[in-house]
């Protein structure tokens, strides 16, 4: 019987030490770019929700207690010996005129069914206080927002002179710096972002009392 015969041809199969080595050296080129478009991707990705995320806390708190500063005042039963940021019943309460915190009264409905009764409530959403412990802007004593590095008010009267009279405030500026809580990695060795939110708060009940 005849034995086959196999050839095996050579010079044609596989690669060449040459091009594994180029190949090699372009997919290290290649991943490197990958690698390096995903981690700019992720670093401006980090950036931006460190930005955004501090920016819509610092604008909530501010709504808030600018909310509140316009609702100073309000006084639906015209009682007596009622101010906006001073009142003597049921307690006497000395006005806080500051210019790193501010205490405002309001006379509010107890709910939606019960009329307001002429009286503040300490210690309630009637007597508020609004001040900066520390980095922390606080609500009668509770934190609101931390890494507030700044809050000021001024208060004006009438005629936009600056004033320290409670009975005389009319308007109060507001500014507030609140820093990131962590600082943006794009900018490494840089301080955290800071947001500085300011506006003119313009008590409207004020308009309807006899401070």
């Amino acid at each position: 019987m005849q034995q086959a015969k196999w050839k095996i041809k050579s010079g044609h199969s596989g690669f060449t030490l040459v091009e594994l080595l180029i190949v090699t050296m372009l997919s290290s080129l290649l991943l490197t770019g990958v690698v390096m478009l995903f981690t700019t991707a992720s670093r401006t990705y980090s950036g931006e929700d460190i930005k955004a995320s501090a920016r819509q806390d610092a604008r909530a708190a501010f709504d808030l207690m600018v909310t509140e500063l316009t609702m100073a005042g309000f006084n639906p039963t015209q009682s007596a010996n009622f101010t906006a940021f001073t009142v003597s019943s049921p307690a006497p309460i000395g006005p806080t005129i500051d210019a790193t915190q501010i205490r405002i009264f309001m006379d509010l409905p107890p709910d939606a069914v019960n009329p307001a009764d002429g009286v503040i409530t300490t210690g309630s959403n009637e007597d508020i206080t609004y001040s900066l412990n520390g980095t922390d802007l606080q609500r009668n004593g509770q934190t609101v927002i931390p890494n507030v590095t700044n809050l000021s008010f001024t208060y004006r009267d009438s005629n936009g002179v600056v004033t320290a009279t409670a009975a005389d405030i009319r308007q109060i500026d507001v500014t507030m710096t609140v820093q990131a809580s962590a600082p943006d990695p794009r900018t490494p060795g840089q301080p955290a972002k800071e947001i500085i939110l300011t506006t003119i708060v313009l008590p409207r009940n004020l308009l309807f009392m006899g401070t």
